[in-house]
């Protein structure tokens, strides 16, 4: 059985880079491979004491938010155990990666934002540079940004021209890659999408801080503030719901979940408010009722959520405000239900012509 090694952003703090490995990796077993997660470590290896150290002074300036972090982040690795196939080694940028390429029969790099040059430190490794270029294969990677730093084109016009297989996540990437080398490449969902909810369910586990009857999820990676807590708090009320805050931490004990918990707690609730990307795209695939913001406070990253609305006809879940929000104002999900299973056959199709898979 032919080897697929995945390069992605191995993290063990946020919920939808867990889940989009996992489901890259179950769909390509699915094809009759062997498919292990690459660990690498985002950074050179000279540079790992200046990590441990400012690990250490952010247990000093902040202890009780180390200690969430740390329960939080073992629910992450127990995850990335029991799932992702992870390699044992942890690779560094600056390692010799020469035995990955005799290693695996073909490299697959994404999904997640591994060509935002702010996330993969401008580092030919997530092109796979160290492959064969017959090796090399790029499903739906995300820039995560509209345009690219003129400092970085060079770089990643060279790169990405030796990778036979393109794919991107967003129409912006897309667009970069083709006003970057006049190359037209499809855009495909994320690999969360390529599974079933009734899939994602065998993967939930009851967390526990669940409440027993009715509650909204909200999921903001972004600034939250206490204005629009008390707005939320509010909605709650008019509509006899708890709340799950799983994006904050010192809210309440939910934001210690890990990706198996955050599934559960989307299956069931009754509405996520959201500024994630992944708290869309798994509200769409348990057909939940939804809202979601632009994310506050970084560096824009809408684009991915706007293709991901305009290719399943959800634009009108856009919000801007949370004053007067209809929280349980119901989608209705079988047309919805219809463009997700054409989209999961584009990029089926996408991943059996890149792997050389005969029908």
């Amino acid at each position: 059985m032919k080897k697929v090694g995945i390069v992605t952003l191995n993290g063990y703090i946020n919920h939808g880079n867990r889940l989009q490995n996992y489901a890259l990796k179950t769909v390509m077993e699915s094809l009759d491979f062997d498919v292990y997660t690459i660990r690498f470590a985002r950074l050179q290896r000279r540079k790992k004491f200046r990590l441990f150290l400012a690990k250490i002074k952010m247990w000093v300036i902040s202890p009780r938010r180390q200690w969430l972090e740390r329960k939080r982040v073992k629910l992450f690795y127990r995850f990335s155990e029991q799932f992702l196939a992870e390699t044992d080694k942890e690779f560094f940028l600056d390692d010799d990666l020469s035995a990955l390429n005799r290693y695996f029969d073909f490299l697959v790099v994404g999904s997640d934002q591994v060509w935002n040059p702010s996330m993969n430190l401008n580092s030919s490794v997530f092109f796979l540079t160290f492959a064969d270029s017959q090796k090399r294969i790029a499903y739906a990677p995300s820039f995560g940004i509209g345009d690219l730093p003129n400092e970085v084109k060079t770089a990643y016009k060279k790169w990405i021209s030796e990778i036979p297989y393109v794919s991107t996540r967003e129409k912006e990437g897309a667009s970069i890659i083709g006003e970057l080398m006049g190359r037209n490449v499809p855009v495909l969902v994320d690999p969360t999408m390529l599974l079933s909810k009734e899939e994602w369910g065998k993967i939930s586990i009851l967390p526990k801080y669940k409440p027993q009857g009715k509650y909204i999820v909200t999921y903001f990676l972004g600034d939250f503030d206490d204005e629009n807590r008390t707005k939320i708090l509010r909605l709650a009320e008019k509509n006899r719901c708890e709340i799950v805050h799983l994006g904050k931490p010192c809210i309440n004990g939910a934001y210690i979940s890990g990706p198996s918990e955050f599934i559960s707690y989307i299956k069931d609730c009754e509405c996520c408010i959201t500024d994630s990307f992944h708290g869309t795209v798994f509200s769409i695939i348990f057909e939940k009722n939804f809202w979601v913001f632009e994310r506050q406070g970084s560096q824009s990253m809408y684009s991915r959520i706007e293709t991901l609305l305009s290719k399943l006809n959800l634009e009108e879940r856009k919000a801007t405000t949370l004053d007067n929000l209809d929280l349980l104002n119901h989608l209705d999900f079988s047309c919805v239900q219809k463009a997700v299973i054409q989209e999961r056959e584009i990029a089926l199709n996408y991943l059996k012509e890149a792997l050389h898979v005969e029908e």
